[in-house]
């Protein structure tokens, strides 16, 4: 599979439901408003991204790798972020809502948690020094 890169592009409405996409790199990219429940997002790398009122409930992100990504506006309901590639990984939630995600073994050390939603959410073995966790 030949591998896709994105350097500061916007995607914007897109609806990626029950679908998926592998192998793709993006830098510096921004995602706003788009769907991706049930998708399949495994294997891609997404760099000092920006992800603003998106739905990604019951993404897969298997084996992603998420370094300095944020999420805005975001549903993330049922998210297994522990599957995630572990190098580097580094996110923050702003105004999102997390229930039933999984954070197994992630370093979350300054991650932000601010003004989210997190309910029956498992944080097990994960680092969680430094960060900063508000609710509604």
């Amino acid at each position: 599979m030949q591998e896709e890169s994105y350097y500061d592009e916007v995607f914007e409405a897109r609806d990626y439901a029950d679908k998926g996409f592998s192998g793709r790199e993006f830098e510096s990219c921004v995602f706003k408003d788009c769907n991706f429940s049930n998708s399949n997002l495994s294997q891609n790398e997404f760099m000092d991204c920006q992800f603003h009122a998106c739905n990604m409930t019951m993404a897969n992100v298997e084996n992603t790798c998420l370094k300095h990504v944020d999420f805005i506006d975001c549903k993330l309901t049922g998210v297994d972020f522990g599957s995630c590639n572990n190098f580097l990984f580094a996110v923050n939630f702003k105004n999102c809502r997390l229930d039933y995600s999984v954070f197994f073994n992630n370093a979350l050390r300054k991650t932000i948690f601010k003004d989210c939603i997190i309910q029956e959410t498992a944080f097990t073995n994960s680092n969680l020094s430094g960060g900063t966790v508000s609710e509604l």
